[in-house]
């Protein structure tokens, strides 16, 4: 079996749990540490779909390094990221207000644990 390369991944077999595992580099951290990401599967082939996915994502500039954020620091994110750049200071500061608003009852929620029902709950 050969060496994979930088940026590509690896796939491993954890001997506690017989588990298959896909690790996956996010980049650094501010204090030099390599940023990984661990996903994992019950096969080695799911594992690499996870693994390909992921890589696919970051690709494409998503940010799947945490679980943790909120819809709240998410819609500062979009804003910072898609839209300051586009608009006027005045009208930028509006849409985040607009969006706070119409999102008031989820902010704090987790992203990955937002589900359907949750945006249609009456505030």
């Amino acid at each position: 079996m050969s060496k994979r390369g930088n940026q590509e991944g690896s796939i491993y077999r954890r001997k506690s749990d017989g588990k298959w595992c896909a690790s996956v580099s996010l980049g650094r951290q501010d204090n030099g540490k390599l940023k990984r990401k661990i996903l994992y599967g019950k096969t080695r082939q799911e594992v690499a779909a996870k693994l390909h996915e992921a890589q696919e994502l970051t690709r494409q500039g998503v940010d799947i390094s945490t679980g943790n954020i909120t819809v709240e620091d998410w819609t500062q994110r979009y804003f910072k990221i898609y839209k300051e750049s586009n608009l006027r200071p005045l009208t930028y500061e509006g849409y985040l207000v607009t969006a706070k608003t119409i999102f008031i009852h989820i902010l704090d929620i987790r992203i990955l644990q937002l589900c359907v029902r949750m945006l249609f709950r009456n505030g």
